[in-house]
């Protein structure tokens, strides 16, 4: 089994309280020797929210290497879309846990979304 190693960072994006819009989570993945890892499908990541509890999360768009604005790729990095499932966001900070597995390949990490 082979480590991965992820960062994350969370914004409201076009979620607010009381809406179910996506919020924006972007992840970075390499591996142990900081190579990129690329071509992990939206199957590869699972996303839980915590707030008063664990509440299932759908991720509503998934883009690999997003451009940079000039046409540069970035690779090893993935655009989430993160919603509540069936139900409204809450004006609250979100703890999200993000793990990604590929075959027998793991790695795991947290970022805060604030929604005040």
């Amino acid at each position: 089994m082979a480590r991965f190693i992820l960062s994350a960072a969370a914004e409201s994006g076009n979620s607010t309280p009381g809406n179910d819009a996506p919020a924006g989570l972007v992840v970075t993945v390499t591996d142990t020797a900081g190579k990129p890892v690329t071509k992990l499908k939206q199957a590869n990541f699972q996303v839980q929210a915590f707030l008063s509890g664990t509440q299932a999360v759908l991720v509503s768009f998934f883009e690999e290497s997003p451009s940079d604005g000039n046409g540069l790729k970035l690779p090893g990095v993935y655009h989430l879309g993160p919603a509540l499932q069936g139900q409204a966001w809450k004006k609250d900070i979100y703890a999200l846990a993000i793990v990604v597995k590929r075959g027998s390949d793991l790695g795991s990490t947290a970022a805060s979304l604030d929604l005040h």
